[in-house]
């Protein structure tokens, strides 16, 4: 053993080599420990964030799609809501629609014949019929385009204009008639291109 062991200093005391390396090695190994725990440590740390991340963002997330959810089924019942009004507007304006497109059939049908037959028994009758419907009934379901042809129309059959003249009236009656009801059945289409 005398070969392991090295003097040091003036000879009072005797340090062993070994004794040095292992202790260089525990405190070595005790470096490591603690390095280690604090890496731990700090593992922990970081697992605990990441949780309270992960438990807000799944917070976060639940509320989202809670108020996402309301979101979409108030929407849908705005949307019924409105699909039920459209529906109970459509029925509660049938018999105005219905009488509308009674009225302006008759009003083309007594104009076309006024503007295409000069001398018939049943024009009088006809004429009549045309006053009647510009004076009365037809003020009820006409808006601004009819009630602009029929005047039109009214102006030159009391000046005694052509039959030409009063066949271009007429179709203006048609025309205004066809737009006036497509805008109040909501037919798009069935306006002229």
């Amino acid at each position: 053993m005398t070969a392991q062991t090295e003097k040091v200093g003036d000879g009072t005391g005797q340090i062993r080599k070994d004794d040095n390396v292992v202790t260089q090695s525990l405190e070595w190994q005790r470096l490591e420990l603690e390095r280690e725990k604090l890496r731990f440590e700090r593992q922990g740390v970081l697992f605990r964030y990441v949780a309270i991340l992960g438990a807000i963002g799944t917070f976060i997330w639940g509320a989202y799609t809670h108020f996402d959810g309301l979101r979409r089924e108030q929407a849908k019942q705005a949307g019924e809501r409105e699909q039920a009004i459209a529906v109970q507007k459509i029925a509660a304006s049938q018999p105005f629609l219905e009488r509308q497109l009674k009225l302006f059939e008759e009003a083309t049908q007594v104009a076309a014949y006024l503007s295409t037959v000069s001398d018939s028994p049943d024009r009088a009758k006809k004429s009549e019929r045309f006053e009647q419907l510009y004076w009365g009934e037809l003020a009820l379901v006409e808006k601004g385009p009819v009630e602009a042809a029929m005047v039109q129309f009214r102006k030159a059959l009391m000046a005694g204009a052509p039959l030409e003249e009063l066949r271009r009236h007429s179709l203006a009656i048609a025309h205004a008639c066809r737009e006036e009801l497509a805008e109040s059945w909501g037919v798009s289409h069935w306006k002229r291109p």
